[in-house]
This record gives structure tokens, sequence and C-alpha cells, in this order.
């Protein structure tokens, strides 16, 4: 019997890795006594199999998906907002920025979950050594909305996106890819955003390094604006 897609080899690594570090985190905590961020890591771990759980039902159906108005600028600060505990705990700062704003025919709940993936792999590719920042930048030109999350923490190039999507099929981990690599955030975020017909891309802005995305503005929708 073939194996589906997101559950192949390669990915179960990477779900493995994900889980191990923030249950040996809580470990060391609770045997230290310290359990400040203890709800944090929790949640941020349930939610990961949370989102893994959503692409497998999403890949089995996805014509139920009901689209709606959707603002990527209010987007970017909800994501912003939902992230910022977890990025403080990295010595990180999200910031949400967007010029024009224009609405888009989208599920919001499924662009939330791929958006906050995208964002969450950048958190875990940044060092954390020094204070850094993320930028999620929403801008509009005539013909297209482009949402992007950018950081200079990090240095992205295609041939990365490339190497972590054959991962994602692989049967193997490849062993050049490190087990910190952020590839189950990027699987569910790549999935998440191909059901809706988008296509993840890294992208660079401001000298920053990053993922983007490039969604089209409805045209029905301009006309009540």
């Amino acid at each position: 019997m073939q194996t589906p897609d997101f559950i192949n080899d390669g990915l179960l690594d990477s779900i493995v890795e994900q889980l191990r570090s923030p249950l040996l985190t809580i470990k060391l905590m609770v045997e230290a006594g310290d359990i400040s961020q203890l709800d944090l890591i929790t949640s941020s771990s349930i939610q990961l199999l949370d989102d893994i759980s959503y692409v497998r039902e999403l890949s089995r159906n996805s014509s139920k998906l009901d689209l709606s108005p959707v603002n990527i600028g209010v987007l970017s600060d909800d994501i912003a907002h939902s992230l910022a505990s977890l990025a403080r705990a990295k010595n990180i700062s999200i910031q949400s920025k967007f010029i024009g704003n224009r609405p888009i025919l989208a599920h919001r709940f499924t662009l939330l979950r791929a958006y906050e993936n995208m964002v969450k792999s950048i958190l875990n590719m940044a060092s954390g050594d020094r204070a850094s920042s993320i930028i999620l930048s929403t801008s509009s030109r005539s013909n297209e909305v482009r949402f992007g999350a950018y950081s200079s923490d990090v240095n992205l190039c295609a041939r990365d996106l490339s190497q972590m999507r054959k991962l994602f099929g692989a049967s193997r981990r490849p062993a050049s890819l490190v087990s910190a690599s952020p590839v189950t955030e990027l699987y569910i975020a790549d999935k998440l955003l191909s059901i809706l017909g988008l296509r993840l891309r890294t992208a660079i802005s401001a000298h920053q390094h990053g993922f983007a995305t490039i969604l089209t503005p409805s045209a029905q929708l301009n006309l009540l604006i």
C-alpha cells in the first residue's frame, strides 16, 4: 500500500525532532523547578500536531472550504500578536507592516494557519543569539497582494526551499538537513498554501531574507471599497 505523502518517513523524522526538543525542555524545567514557560511550550507543540491533522484532513477533502473576504493586513496583525510570546522567548520581535488595503477571497482559517507556520519556520531558523526582528510585510499593487515574512537573522535561497520540499516526499532524511531545520512548519505552510492555489517562495525585502506569497485581489470586492 502506498504511503500518503503527508506521513512519509522524512516528515516523521522532522516531527519527532520538533517534539523531542520541547519535551526535553519541559523535563529540564520541571527538574529545575522553573515552569514559567511551560504553557507556551506545550501550547506550541499541541498546535503543531493540530496543524498536521488539519493538513491531513484537507488533503483528503478540501472542496468544503468556503471563501470569504480576507484583509491580509489585519491577518498579518493577528499573526504578529499570536506569535509575540513565542518570539520573545527567542529574543525576537515581530512587526506587522502593510501598504495598501485590498481584500481577497480566501478561506481565512486555512490562510492563517499557513502563514503562522511560515513565520514559525523563520522563528526556528533564527539563531536567537542576539536580539533580532521578523517583519511581516503586506503590499498591494494593481493586480496582486504580496505577503511575506523576513528577517536579517536568516539567509535563504530558492535551493533551500527546494531541498526541504524534496524532504517532504523522501523515504529517508538527507544527512545534509540538520535535525533542527524547521521543515515541519514549512511542510504545513507549503501544503496549506498549495490547497488554496498559492505557492510559497523564498524572497528578499530590504536586504532581509524570508518567504512570501502572491495573492490576487478580488475584482468584485474592489467594487465595494
